[in-house]
């Protein structure tokens, strides 16, 4: 019988594909050659574009060293949220509500006591270091680890496979309240300085979250505050918490599809430059970055899935209409909505649906 290392040692070998697309995301992305090529975009203390102007704030965590790391990432948002670049405000007007959707998934699989205190009990170190380093290339790292140190499914019990629901849902408040009210107010704030100020808010969102979050817990071991039980099924409630960031993603979706003036394919798919110029480089930059985050998710679902096929929870033909669904809906909802549609699939496979009646409670 295999050890615990030879398990991990034949899933890093599949797993590796994550390790390319990471790679390859970096090469494509080549955020270096930007920062060699331009002088920082920060570097004259505004935002200049067309006969505008708008100060770049220059103190806002008031840590010198944080501050001067976010400035030039800040000023990476403007060509999109102050509308000069009206492909790329069209292309992360989808992808940052997407984002949200798959935090809180990461979140939730956070929470799931088969990963406690595995390497991917703490999403929010990935993704903050995402938020410097390129979703791209940082998200497919997490799910290298994940598949590689993650029980397999075959080994777990049904409680090491439940979400902790409660935990779940004090998520999902904080990602409408750290991530997507914010993210909104960058592209909606009726002013330029206010957009910016919020784009500096969004910045360090998993932080954030992971601050008020620990502090809810503390009290709530000290203080007598009631635990919420409410009877509902399992998949019910799974689907509940998700459902807020999924109806969001869609929603800005379908209003791209019906109001953007642009093809999908000029909006989402990185054009070779014709002008060489930081505007244009910084529209390739997000575009790959979004066309890796959400590629090498899918990929992900496509592992947990087969995952699930190993212990048995799931069929051939199971697999077969996981895939079909992903491609029709990807269309039909957008990719973010997409991904939090098909992990749910997956969940109802994963969680005896028969055996669950706790409801909605903290454990």
């Amino acid at each position: 019988m295999a050890g615990p290392m030879t398990s991990k040692l034949h899933r890093a070998l599949p797993a590796s594909v994550f390790l390319v697309l990471s790679a390859s995301c970096f090469l494509l992305m080549d955020i270096p050659a930007m920062v060699y090529d331009y002088p920082s975009p920060s570097a004259t203390g505004f935002i200049s574009w067309s006969n505008k102007k708008v100060p770049i704030l220059q103190e806002f965590h008031w840590i010198s060293s944080l501050d001067k790391v976010f400035r030039d990432v800040t000023v990476g948002f403007a060509p999109s949220s102050f509308g000069y670049d009206d492909v790329s405000r069209w292309q992360m007007l989808n992808f940052m509500q997407d984002i949200g959707v798959l935090y809180l998934v990461w979140l939730c699989e956070s929470t799931r006591a088969g990963n406690r205190w595995s390497v991917v009990y703490f999403p929010a170190i990935f993704n903050t270091i995402a938020q410097l380093g390129g979703g791209g290339v940082i998200i497919p790292l997490y799910y290298f680890l994940f598949i590689v140190f993650c029980p397999p499914t075959r080994v777990q019990t049904l409680a090491d496979r439940r979400i902790t629901l409660g935990d779940a849902l004090l998520w999902m408040l904080l990602t409408v309240l750290f991530h997507t009210l914010p993210g909104m107010a960058i592209y909606f704030a009726p002013d330029f300085e206010t957009q910016h100020y919020w784009t500096w808010f969004w910045q360090l969102y998993p932080v954030r979250m992971s601050i008020v979050y620990f502090l809810v817990e503390g009290v709530s071991k000290i203080l007598p505050i009631p635990r919420p039980r409410i009877v509902l099924r399992y998949s019910t409630t799974i689907r509940l918490i998700l459902f807020p960031m999924i109806a969001i993603s869609t929603g800005v979706w379908i209003y791209t599809l019906l109001n953007c003036p642009y093809s999908l394919k000029t909006i989402f798919c990185p054009a070779p430059l014709i002008e060489d110029t930081w505007l244009l480089r910084m529209r390739r930059i997000l575009q790959f970055d979004e066309l890796f985050v959400y590629g090498s998710s899918m990929v992900w679902l496509g592992f947990l899935m087969m995952d699930a096929k190993k212990a048995g929870l799931v069929s051939g033909s199971g697999i077969a209409g996981f895939l079909v669904m992903a491609v029709g809906l990807t269309g039909i909802v957008g990719p973010g909505a997409t991904f939090g549609v098909m992990w749910l699939w997956r969940e109802g496979y994963l969680v005896d649906e028969e055996k669950d009646g706790e409801g909605l409670k903290r454990s």
